[in-house]
């Protein structure tokens, strides 16, 4: 089936400047600038690039007060974003938001100190990795932003910093909660000449919601920086991480209302060892542009036992860029040049005879790009910002099997292929700003997103009816959003409206046992609303999403997309020493994973609240209490071929964190 390309121009748009809502304090704790290619107006105030789009900064005074145990906690409170789980533990999870779902993680990049943090697999994120203890923000930029990000960009970016502090510090978290669970983190900073060093260590282990889901995750992790030359700074981190954890499945719909805590299939684990390292150097000016190279290797050796089939696996990514800023007149330039590298290597073993090799495969891309932006101001309350990436993308895949009962045959070579395919994303996006507390934008994006490994190739276990599918295409397609932003005294209304249109989307057919391109558009139209009230001891917040989803021209509504969500978030100051927070989450009916047709009956609506009580007795310590899913609501978020993936009900949590 043909998939027809739309094409259609590029709008414009009206948008209001985002006034920061809670008055960041001026962080002790920074020792240089965060990422100067951000265009995040927030860091940057010489640099004052706004970003046509919906932006929230959540800063640490947010993070510590509320007493997050996670950044996937943090997300959830976020509106019109929901977490999600597949294994039964807190620490791992995917994103679903602006139409994505199951696929969120895949069209949502995640950047830790301006570097990407997803893989090149479905493999959901590790938020474990990233205690809030340690985070000194995180913005979420909605939309797409493939000009500026490139590959996953779709629905939006999550951009991570992490704590920078000059002066010494040694803080740390302890914490227990339900299911047997316990964690803890260090962190530890100090002088070093006229740079820093900083050293962390995460622990986390928990029986799991679930049977058969126990995990257990240790991470450490090792940053340095320091002035060389005149005017330049080296960065260095290094990450070293082992995951272990079980994988309780998905639950029948017949036994998920009688105990959703069930495991369909015992036996299933994984272990993951992990390891990153990370060298930049960029020029330090005090309005941030500049020159900025950077490289980074990842490597992760895993043992699976999926579906009965036990496997081993190497998967390496290796990373350059090279970024440049400037300013020309009334003109601020940004050239970038990515180049990328991932790998893997694959052994699927005998269930019977673990040291018997009955498939060996091996899936490589590489991939260059280069891309420019500009961001022009056309008069004093007037920007236009515009760019092009293009980018090319090299796929190679290589499978060799062999007798599964005899050990001493050869394997023979199955599949032995490689395709190329060259990707083209833009940007065209107006800011008009005609006050301090009023902004309008428009924008229109070219976006793009490059199959996964796993959708592409036999992985993990999860056998496909050929083992390197050299017929998957990339994802592409248009975004159009408009939005706008007004603050009056204590409050700040945002709303924006986008239409997201994608030729190509993949998608699982169990019919033939692949991964394939949808052969009509998908199309995603949403209206955002976020609303905050501000007062002299507290914050009342919330949000409400609307959202229409379709396939081709029918009326059939894509899976997993719910029609409507809505969060409010209360939070009260008692005195000076107690804070009190309750949020919840309520998200519509949708169909369930698989039902294009939408003939199955779709999964219930659910709503979820959260209480959070924090004290802090004296400077440097605080004590919090959650109880979260106070209402013990029983639901799902994913549903597939009739098998839930539930989330946890109620369950207590308690931590202490201090710092001096």
């Amino acid at each position: 089936m043909k998939t027809l390309l739309t094409t259609k121009s590029l709008c414009f748009a009206a948008v209001l400047s985002i006034p920061q809502w809670i008055s960041a304090e001026e962080s002790p704790s920074q020792v240089f600038p965060l990422e100067p290619f951000t265009v995040t107006a927030y860091h940057y105030p010489a640099l004052s690039v706004d970003t046509p789009s919906v932006i929230r900064r959540i800063d640490q005074g947010d993070i510590r007060n509320g007493g997050t145990f996670s950044v996937g906690e943090l997300l959830n409170r976020q509106p019109g974003i929901q977490t999600q789980n597949l294994t039964g533990n807190e620490f791992q999870g995917g994103l679903a938001w602006r139409g994505f779902s199951a696929g969120g993680n895949q069209r949502t990049l995640v950047l830790v100190d301006g570097l990407p943090w997803n893989r090149p697999d479905m493999a959901a994120i590790n938020w474990g990795m990233l205690p809030p203890s340690q985070i000194e923000q995180v913005e979420v930029i909605r939309g797409a932003q493939s000009v500026l990000y490139g590959n996953t960009a779709v629905a939006g970016v999550i951009k991570i910093q992490s704590r920078q502090p000059l002066n010494p510090v040694l803080s740390g978290r302890l914490g227990v909660g339900s299911y047997n669970s316990y964690f803890g983190d260090l962190f530890a900073a100090d002088r070093l000449g006229e740079g820093a060093v900083r050293l962390q260590y995460t622990h986390y282990q928990t029986d799991g919601y679930r049977e058969n889901s126990s995990a257990q995750l240790d991470n450490f992790g090792l940053s340095m920086e320091w002035p060389v030359l005149d005017g330049w700074v080296l960065d260095f981190k290094l990450n070293r991480s082992q995951t272990d954890y079980e994988l309780p499945d998905g639950i029948w719909s017949v036994d998920f209302p009688e105990d959703p805590r069930i495991s369909t299939n015992p036996g299933q684990y994984a272990h993951e060892r992990f390891w990153q390292t990370t060298l930049r150097v960029r020029e330090q000016s005090e309005d941030g542009l500049g020159w900025e190279i950077s490289s980074g290797y990842r490597h992760s050796n895993g043992d699976w036992s999926t579906w009965g089939v036990p496997s081993e696996n190497v998967l390496q990514t290796f990373r350059q860029q090279v970024r440049h800023s400037q300013r020309l007149g009334v003109t601020t330039l940004l050239l970038g040049l990515d180049a990328q590298w991932d790998d893997l290597e694959l052994d699927q073993l005998s269930p019977a005879d673990p040291s018997h090799v009955t498939g060996r495969g091996n899936v490589e891309r590489s991939t260059l790009a280069g891309y420019g932006h500009a961001d022009i101001e056309l008069s004093p309350t007037l920007r236009l910002s515009t760019g092009l990436r293009a980018k090319t993308a090299k796929l190679q895949g290589r499978f060799q099997s062999g007798d599964s009962a005899d050990p001493t045959q050869p394997l023979q070579t199955e599949f032995d292929d490689s395709n190329r395919s060259e990707q083209l994303a833009g940007v065209l996006g107006l800011n008009w700003k005609p006050s301090e507390t009023l902004r309008f934008w428009l924008r229109g994006d070219r976006l793009y997103r490059l199959p996964a490994f796993d959708e592409v190739a036999t992985y993990q276990g999860f056998l496909l009816d050929v083992p390197f599918n050299d017929q998957l295409k990339a994802e592409r397609g248009w975004n159009y959003e408009a939005g706008t932003s007004m603050g009056q005294g204590n409050w700040l209304l945002e709303a924006s409206v986008f239409e997201t249109l994608l030729d190509n989307e993949i998608y699982f057919d169990p019919t033939v046992f692949l991964n394939q391109n949808l052969s009509e558009s998908s199309t995603r139209r949403g209206l955002e609303t976020f609303l905050t009230y501000t007062y002299g001891s507290g914050r009342i917040s919330g949000g409400a999403t609307w959202l229409h989803s379709r396939l081709g021209n029918s009326s059939q509504r894509l899976p997993l997309v719910p029609g409507t969500t809505y969060q409010v978030e209360i939070e009260q100051r008692l005195g000076d020493q107690w804070i009190l927070r309750v949020d919840a989450n309520y998200v519509g009916k949708r169909h369930e994973g698989d039902d294009f047709d939408n003939a199955i009956p779709v999964m219930p609506s659910h709503f979820v609240w959260n209480v959070h009580l924090g004290w802090q007795p004296f400077d440097g310590h605080r004590f919090a209490l959650h109880l979260l899913n106070a209402g013990d609501e029983q639901y799902a978020t994913i549903r597939y071929y009739g098998m839930w993936y539930p989330e946890p009900g109620r369950n207590v949590r308690a931590s202490w964190q201090w710092e001096f």
